[in-house]
């Protein structure tokens, strides 16, 4: 079990066990359930962020085998521009999306 889906199963049960013992728990309690419930939630995002983090990680590994592979070529560096680029931009949004969620 992931710890996302742990993290919601002990959310849900506390306030399943809060409820029932106190059938109107006061502000703080209820305060404290919903942080627990919004933590929940973002953390549904990190692991989609990770997953494209792993992913670009393997692209990278890519590109640097073809460059290596092509050493003997002379290489344009508008062309590496081109190739890393997108790669660059992609684990740029997927970092700030980790950074936003664990923030």
């Amino acid at each position: 079990m992931s710890a996302q889906s742990r993290l919601a199963t002990i959310t849900d049960s506390l306030g399943d066990l809060i409820h029932a013992s106190f059938p109107e728990p006061d502000a703080e309690t209820e305060n404290l359930l919903s942080e627990l419930h919004t933590l929940a939630f973002d953390m549904t995002f990190v692991e989609p962020a990770l997953r494209q983090v792993c992913d670009l990680n393997s692209a990278f590994n890519l590109v640097a085998q073809l460059l290596d592979a092509g050493h003997t070529e002379k290489l344009d560096a508008d062309q590496v521009k081109c190739l890393l680029d997108p790669l660059r931009e992609r684990l740029e949004l997927s970092t700030g999306e980790l950074s936003r969620v664990l923030s």
